[in-house]
């Protein structure tokens, strides 16, 4: 009997549950649904904007992979407002991103709409991705700067 109380109390005390196999964690989830190419954070993002604007004006892609860029490119921008959201921007900032974001947004399906080129050097899309450019490096740094390491690297064996 007295070993029955205590199995009993261990499982009340530990929590013995079965789990659902239907159950599926909600950040386990978003892992698993989100393509290769989405950024993980804001920051990011503002860095694959540059370098991928920087790959489609470069004249240096095939129409394969110019259209696989600015699509991807298109995405990351689309994704801009909602990653800035899960930092700490202030209203009016998140609002001057995502007036960028859809000017850009604007600009890049306008040129997935003209039609097959080797490179995408239309004087517009240059200009409003170095404005954009600009704005993202501006709103990115009232960001606070990444954690780094606790230990240096003069502290290690």
């Amino acid at each position: 009997m007295g070993a029955t109380l205590l199995l009993l109390a261990v499982m009340c005390v530990s929590g013995c549950v079965t789990p659902n196999p239907d159950y599926v964690d909600a950040d386990e989830e978003k892992s698993h649904s989100l393509p290769d190419h989405h950024p993980q954070t804001f920051r990011r993002a503002v860095v694959d904007i540059g370098q991928r604007g920087d790959a489609l004006t470069s004249g240096m892609l095939d129409d394969a992979s110019l259209k696989i860029q600015l699509r991807q490119l298109l995405d990351i921008v689309r994704w801009l407002p909602e990653l800035a959201a899960e930092t700490d921007l202030g209203r009016r900032d998140w609002e001057r991103l995502n007036d960028t974001a859809q000017s850009l947004a604007r600009e890049l399906n306008l040129s997935a709409s003209a039609g097959q080129r080797s490179t995408v050097d239309d004087a517009a899309l240059s200009a409003v991705m170095v404005n954009a450019m600009k704005n993202l490096v501006e709103i990115d740094a009232l960001l606070p700067a990444d954690i780094l390491p606790t230990h240096s690297l003069e502290e290690q064996p």
